[in-house]
């Protein structure tokens, strides 16, 4: 037994050092792009009913309480419009760096029709990166796979609770492994599509989130929660974009101690690290006039240990939001699987 365990330490230490090695060499080379089309540009929104928000800009002699005070609420008001919009959507590009060098690129989708909601999440090591290739192959389980989440009012799972139904594909095989996770293929005109095998796809239950005007509590953007509690510093300013249109840039620092411990349990679970915790916690959002999300950039940091392995990462999301006045984002054509594989 003691034989063994030295034999599996001494394995642990090697792949440390080939990892941090190949790092250090990834650090000096390129290769691979990231084949992630461009966001599209968000247009201003502001249908019948909708006012421009009456606030006093902060100065330089605001006092900070206050300023936080207002990001704080300039969220809610965000949060809300959104929980009561009957359509919407939003994209996202989020990148998880391991290593300072190592990256695994992924996109989201989500539309909301009334009380339908759509949810894709692609996570894609890039295959033609070495870097993210390897990132894919030393992180943690399912940092490679395909999900697609599909909700509305009348969905309960086996006890009777709302809920929403997923379909999850990982790349691999073995326990939660199973179908094939997503790739990019590339088209004769450079651009590129993704596919994913749904086959044998995981099949589950998960508790259903507040994303319409009927339910009961509130809409959150991030599982982190926003607000003059867990907000250590903010800023504000707006910008002017013509004809009584523009919106507001809120950056501000989260409290990286006063993470919900489910957020946290979370993060440890998917890390496979017990002592995983947030160091940093940077986000920058910007709000239309009228109150509504425009974009909403998050950069977590995060580390801990694995084995003998010490681990960190920052989890870089950048979230731009649609509603009805660009009806082709809330087309669930328009996404790859969503059609097909967000249902009942």
């Amino acid at each position: 037994m003691a034989k063994k365990v030295r034999k599996t330490v001494a394995i642990l230490v090697l792949l440390a050092a080939v990892v941090t090695a190949l790092v250090v060499f990834g650090s000096y080379m390129t290769g691979g792009k990231d084949k992630r089309g461009d966001l599209d540009a968000p247009q201003y929104v502001k249908f019948e009913g909708d006012t421009v928000l009456d606030i006093e800009l902060p100065t330089e002699e605001t006092p900070q309480e206050e300023v936080i005070a207002l990001a704080a609420e300039l969220y809610a008001i965000a949060c809300e419009k959104y929980k009561n919009a009957e359509r919407a959507a939003f994209n996202v590009q989020y990148t998880s760096v391991m290593f300072g060098s190592m990256s695994v690129p992924g996109e989201r989708y989500c539309v909301k029709d009334g009380d339908k909601r759509y949810y894709l999440d692609f996570s894609i090591p890039d295959a033609d990166n070495l870097m993210s290739s390897l990132a894919g192959l030393f992180a943690p389980s399912g940092s490679h796979y395909a999900e697609a989440v599909y909700t509305d009012s009348t969905l309960v799972d086996e006890n009777g609770d709302p809920a929403m139904i997923s379909r999850k594909a990982y790349n691999g095989s073995g326990e939660n492994k199973k179908g094939k996770g997503p790739e990019y293929i590339e088209n004769e005109d450079g651009t590129a599509v993704i596919s994913a095998n749904w086959d044998n796809c995981d099949v589950k239950y998960l508790p259903q989130i507040v994303y319409y005007a009927d339910q009961e509590g509130d809409f959150r953007h991030t599982d982190h929660e926003v607000s003059e509690d867990t907000i250590l510093s903010a800023s504000i300013t707006y910008t002017e974009t013509g004809d009584g249109e523009g919106y507001y840039t809120v950056d501000f620092e989260l409290d990286p101690n006063k993470v919900p411990q489910n957020l946290l349990d979370s993060l440890r679970a998917s890390s496979e690290s017990p002592d995983a915790h947030y160091t940093k916690l940077v986000q920058s959002m910007t709000i239309w006039n009228t109150g509504y999300f425009r974009t909403y950039h998050a950069l977590d940091s995060w580390e801990g240990k694995r084995s003998i392995m010490k681990l960190s990462s920052d989890l870089d999301f950048m979230t731009t939001y649609y509603y009805e006045n660009q009806p082709e984002k809330l087309d669930i054509n328009n996404y790859p699987y969503m059609a097909e594989m967000c249902h009942k």
